[in-house]
């Protein structure tokens, strides 16, 4: 990589667009570039990328020019005992102008105080003396800013401007300038299903590889084709961050596996009010497959700090459930985890598999499809149609995944599917579908469509037409 980009940047400072002192930047960075080369030691693309970060960051390139002609950039130290009509100063900013002093010494301050030895205050007094000398006898004074704040940088203008404006009441002019930059506009990346995309395709669904379009998979589709083709057929990955704290993800994953554990000894079984009261007053055991869902998702033993207040929260949306259970006794616990396939025939001998898992499937009055949701959401939708129509603003992806769920159930009864937002519940709200036979063909139908439209060689991948699902996209670094 490193041996490419050196590559990259010669070819650049070869073309003729180049001026010699963007070259003499490029050939620094160059030179960088090959002391990491150097190293000869194994590192991931971001590590590499942070150590020529913190090279270039330090790096300092010295600029020469004819001192009785034209501009001469100077640094600070250098204009001592120099005086110039026109003074244009850079990055007058607090922490740069004057800069921040960092000590590398291991002499404290007192010591060095006491002893006479520079301290910061000398070397303010030292930036002081050399600004408002320097423009003791200038005609036209530029003092340039940056107003900006990203991160750790505040834009805050430095205390000399800040003096001269209200502690010597000097006449400054002030202008902010900005500047508008747009990107070059692309062309959307259509990807056409030809001969290669399609045998891909094929080895991928038709092989008996184990692989099969879950709701996820289709909801993707649904909203960005292009998303799907790089997620499910070429199977880009979206680097793994390690980070301490609790992904969204993470936090359902963990929820998930405590209310599996909860009701698994009661597969099959009447679960009744006593049950559930016996569960609510057993928190060290909720506790315990909570501490057994941190091991699992995040390699945590004993849940600290953040994590911790996380583990409270899990083990009071845990309760939340328990209790709202509580109103539906007695019901029949089928099973947890339940793993649904189907298969959709799109034309002779070709037969595209789905598959899902469903969190829960109980049986009150009717058998229920049960889906934990740590958000908030709801069931409402205008009709089947609405739920493949990739231009709404606000498709209901729940209900899709929620009917999909019911579909490869194949119970040919009526069936009322309920996602529980655990956050809705908390404040007494549910939200549940009754899906009789009629209801479940039409969705039925609409599915074989859109599974035949996604193995169409006809209709290529495209980009979202709803842009909004862009802002949270993965991809939006590669389609722009």
């Amino acid at each position: 990589l490193c041996k490419k980009i050196i590559e990259i940047l010669d070819t650049l400072s070869h073309s003729p667009g180049v001026n010699r002192i963007e070259r003499e930047f490029i050939f620094h960075i160059q030179t960088a570039i090959i002391r990491v080369e150097g190293i000869l030691m194994p590192m991931s693309v971001k590590t590499l990328g942070r150590i020529l970060s913190i090279l270039t960051e330090g790096m300092t390139i010295p600029f020469r020019g004819e001192p009785l002609s034209g501009l001469q950039i100077m640094g600070a130290l250098e204009t001592r005992a120099l005086d110039f009509d026109n003074i244009i100063i850079c990055s007058v900013n607090e922490g740069l102008f004057p800069k921040k002093s960092i000590s590398n010494s291991f002499i404290p301050y007192n010591l060095k105080l006491g002893f006479g030895l520079p301290v910061k205050e000398h070397e303010d007094a030292l930036y002081s003396y050399l600004f408002y000398r320097l423009i003791s006898r200038a005609k036209n004074v530029y003092l340039l800013y940056d107003t900006r704040t990203e991160g750790l940088k505040n834009g805050e203008a430095s205390r000399f401007i800040m003096q001269l404006k209200y502690l010597y009441n000097l006449p400054v002019k002030e202008r902010s300038v900005t500047y508008r930059v747009e990107p070059e506009v692309r062309k959307d990346i259509i990807i056409d299903k030809d001969e290669s995309v399609m045998e891909r395709m094929g080895q991928l669904f038709l092989n008996d590889t184990g692989k099969a379009l879950s709701a996820s998979a289709l909801n993707t589709y649904i909203d960005c084709p292009l998303k799907f083709y790089f997620s499910y057929i070429q199977g880009v990955e979206v680097q793994d961050e390690i980070s301490e704290e609790i992904e969204a993800d993470q936090f359902g994953s963990i929820f998930h596996s405590v209310m599996e554990q909860i009701y698994k000894p009661y597969e099959g079984k009447s679960i009744t009010a006593d049950i559930i009261k016996s569960l609510l007053g057993s928190e060290d055991k909720i506790e315990k497959f909570t501490d057994n869902g941190f091991l699992k998702y995040k390699n945590i033993s004993e849940p600290k700090g953040y994590a911790l207040l996380i583990k409270k929260l899990i083990i009071k949306y845990v309760q939340i459930t328990l209790r709202y259970d509580l109103s539906l006794v007695p019901f029949e616990f089928i099973g947890a985890e339940k793993r649904v396939t189907g298969m959709v025939n799109i034309s002779p001998g070709m037969d595209i598999p789905l598959k899902g898992f469903i969190d829960r499937v109980d049986k009150t009055g009717t058998v229920r499809i049960i889906d934990y949701k740590s958000g908030k959401g709801d069931l409402r939708y205008r009709d089947i149609e609405s739920l493949f129509d990739s231009s709404l603003r606000k498709r209901n992806n729940v209900a899709f995944q929620m009917h999909l769920y019911d579909l490869l159930l194949n119970y040919e009864g009526e069936i009322t599917v309920e996602p529980y937002f655990i956050r809705e519940l908390a404040t007494g709200k549910s939200h549940s579908l009754v899906i009789d036979q009629q209801l479940r063909e039409l969705f039925q139908d609409r599915v074989i469509q859109l599974v035949k439209e996604v193995f169409n060689p006809e209709i290529p991948f495209s980009p979202a037409t709803n842009r909004d699902i862009c802002k949270w996209c993965d991809f939006s670094s590669i389609c722009y």
